[in-house]
Formats: C-alpha cells, sequence, structure tokens
C-alpha cells in the first residue's frame, strides 16, 4: 500500500476547497487543509504531491495562480465535479506528455 497520496488523490479535493472558497487561497492555507484530508485517507503527507496536484490542475485550466503561492479556481473548474478515477487519467496523460489532455470528460 502507499504511504504517500499520488497528485491524483489529492486533486479532486484541492478543487473541491478552492470551489468552496469565496477568494483565492494561499498555498500554505490549502497545505493546511490538506494535510487534514490526507491524515484521514490514512496517508502521510508530503508537500511535493500538492504541488503537482496544483500544478496538473493548472495544466487543464482547472486552477490558476494570479500571484506567487496564490491559487484560485478559474471559471472552468468552477463547474467541474473532478473524480479520482477522472483524476488518475487527467495525471497519467499528462505525465506520458499526452498532448490532448483537455480531451478528457470530467
Amino acid at each position: 500500500m502507499e504511504t504517500t497520496p499520488r497528485a491524483s488523490k489529492l486533486m479532486p479535493h484541492v478543487l473541491n476547497l478552492l470551489q468552496q472558497s469565496a477568494r483565492p487561497l494561499a498555498k500554505k492555507e490549502i497545505d493546511e487543509a490538506m494535510r487534514a484530508k490526507v491524515s484521514e485517507m490514512g496517508y502521510t503527507y508530503r508537500a511535493p504531491a500538492l504541488g503537482y496536484a496544483l500544478t496538473y490542475l493548472k495544466r487543464i485550466t482547472f486552477v490558476n495562480n494570479p500571484q506567487h503561492g496564490v491559487w484560485m479556481v478559474t471559471e472552468r473548474g468552477r463547474s467541474v465535479h473532478l473524480e479520482e478515477n477522472s483524476a488518475r487519467e487527467i495525471e497519467r496523460r499528462i505525465e506520458e506528455g499526452y498532448p490532448r489532455v483537455k480531451t478528457i470528460r470530467y
């Protein structure tokens, strides 16, 4: 069993957190919320997984970071309900360098 969650496990939770927020969040705030979520899930928290989750969400234009260390949901990301299986597919395609990540059904 994995002890550290992959980015795809965090992506739905990160997106949901940003969707629920009325304002952009500092990465530190996201980090604190994800520490609690990862603990609930039975994993050991490692910050790089959050960094990858945010990067992948940005790559598919669900989130944006208007300034260093600040993240917000985009209009596209606001209307999405991201399931873990879709997050795994996004992660797989990005890691493989698949050029058409945006064609995945969410």
